[in-house]
C-alpha cells in the first residue's frame, strides 16, 4: 500500500496470478521508482526465483526496492541460529545471480556480520532472517537506515527502510484535531491561556482584528506544543514496549522458559492496544468525511470530484523558452511565474493568450 501523503504517479503493474508477487512502476516527486513485493512459498523451486530475477532484469527502472518474505537463507552461518543448516543449491544460485546483477542485501550491507533475525520457528526452535530488502548497489548512497523491528503483530518481524530520492519537501497546512476538544483538561488549559493572553494584550488601544489574529497564532503554537508533548509521550511508551519486546525475543533465543513466552505475549498485547487506538482514530476520521452525504451520494460525489480534479490538474506544459513539453513540477511553476507580473492591460491579454496556448490537454 502507498500512503496518500506520497505524491506517487502510477505507470504500470505486473502481478502473479497466484498472488506471490506484484511489481509496480511509478514516480515519486518526478523520480522513477520500482516497488517489487515478493512472497516465496516455503519450498519454492528455482523456476519461481528465475521468474522474479528476470522481472528485475527486464522490468525495473529507476530506484528498485524489492522486499518481503523470500523463505531462503542467503548466509546460513549468520542468518539462522540453526548451526547444522547449510546453504542449498537454490540459495547458491540466487547468491551468484544477485552478485551478477549488482543487487545487495540492504540490511546485511549496512550491518556487516551482526546477527539479526526476522522469524521464529516453533517447530525447529530456531530464529532465521528470511525477509529481505534488495536494491542495486548504485543506490546504496540513498539509504538512511534499514532496521529490523519486533514480532509484535505477526510471527515475522517488520523490516523498515528509509531512503532519499532527492525530492523536494512537500508543503502542508496545520489543522486542529477536533478530538483534542473532548479532553476537558485540554479545554481548561486553552481557556486559561486565552484569558491570560487577553489580560496581557488587551489594553484598549489594540485593534480587535489584530488582537484576534494574534490570539489565533498564539493558541495555535500552544496547541502544537501540547499535541507534540502528548505524541512524544505516546511514542516513548510504544518505543519502550518495542525495546522490551526486542530484549525478550533475544532472551528467548537462548532461554526457552515458558515465563519468557508469557512476557512476550503480554508485551505484544500492550503494543497491540496502542496501535489499535491509532487505527480506531483513523477510522473515525475516515467515517467523518462521508457521514453526512451517505454512501450513495458520497460515491457519486467522489467520482465527480476525481473527474473534475483530473480535468483541472495541469500535469504538463509547453515551456515558452524552450518550446518543449515538460511535466516537471518546478518547470511548470516557473512557466506560470512568467505571467504573474503583467505591466499593461494589452500585455495582460497577450500573456493570457500565450498561457492558454501553451497548456497541453
Amino acid at each position: 500500500m502507498i500512503s496518500n501523503a506520497v505524491q506517487f504517479e502510477f505507470i504500470s503493474q505486473i502481478s502473479d496470478k497466484e498472488g506471490r508477487f506484484v511489481l509496480v512502476r511509478g514516480k515519486i516527486d518526478q523520480k522513477e521508482v520500482t516497488l517489487f513485493n515478493v512472497y516465496a512459498l516455503p519450498g519454492s523451486n528455482i523456476t519461481f526465483f528465475r521468474r522474479v530475477l528476470e522481472l528485475i532484469t527486464s522490468e525495473t527502472y529507476g530506484t528498485l526496492i524489492c522486499a518481503r518474505d523470500f523463505n531462503i537463507l542467503l548466509n546460513p552461518s549468520l542468518d539462522t541460529t540453526n548451526r547444522i543448516r547449510r546453504r542449498n543449491l537454490i540459495e547458491k544460485c540466487i547468491n551468484n545471480v544477485l552478485k551478477d546483477l549488482g543487487l545487495i542485501d540492504v540490511w546485511r550491507a549496512l550491518n556487516g556480520s551482526t546477527p539479526g533475525y526476522t522469524s521464529y520457528s516453533a517447530r525447529h526452535t530456531a530464529c532465521s532472517r528470511i525477509d529481505y530488502f534488495f536494491m542495486y548497489n548504485k543506490d546504496l548512497h540513498r539509504l538512511k537506515y534499514c532496521r529490523i523491528g519486533q514480532r509484535d503483530l505477526s510471527d515475522h518481524s517488520g523490516i523498515f527502510l528509509a531512503l532519499h530520492l532527492d525530492g523536494r519537501r512537500r508543503k502542508t497546512l496545520w489543522r486542529l484535531n477536533p478530538g483534542m476538544l473532548n479532553d476537558h483538561i485540554f479545554r481548561s488549559s486553552m481557556e486559561n491561556d486565552f484569558a491570560s493572553y487577553i489580560q496581557d494584550n488587551n489594553n484598549g488601544e489594540v485593534n480587535p482584528s489584530i488582537l484576534w489574529d494574534a490570539a489565533k497564532a498564539v493558541l495555535r503554537g500552544k496547541i502544537i506544543a501540547k499535541k507534540a508533548a502528548l505524541k512524544k509521550m505516546k511514542t516513548q511508551k510504544l518505543t519502550s514496549l518495542q525495546e522490551k519486546l526486542r530484549d525478550l525475543e533475544q532472551t528467548h533465543i537462548t532461554n526457552k522458559e515458558p515465563s519468557v513466552i508469557q512476557q512476550i505475549r503480554h508485551t505484544k498485547q500492550e503494543i497491540d492496544k496502542i496501535l489499535s487506538e491509532e487505527v480506531e482514530k483513523n477510522i473515525k476520521f475516515m467515517e467523518q468525511r462521508y457521514y453526512e452525504a451517505g454512501p450513495r451520494a458520497a460515491k457519486l460525489l467522489t467520482w465527480r470530484f476525481r473527474k473534475q480534479q483530473a480535468e483541472n490538474t495541469i500535469h504538463k506544459i509547453r515551456d515558452p523558452t524552450t518550446n518543449k513539453i515538460t511535466n516537471n513540477l518546478d518547470s511548470i511553476q516557473k512557466a506560470f511565474e512568467r505571467y504573474t507580473n503583467p505591466y499593461t492591460p494589452n500585455q495582460n491579454r497577450l500573456i493570457n493568450t500565450q498561457l492558454l496556448n501553451s497548456l497541453t490537454p
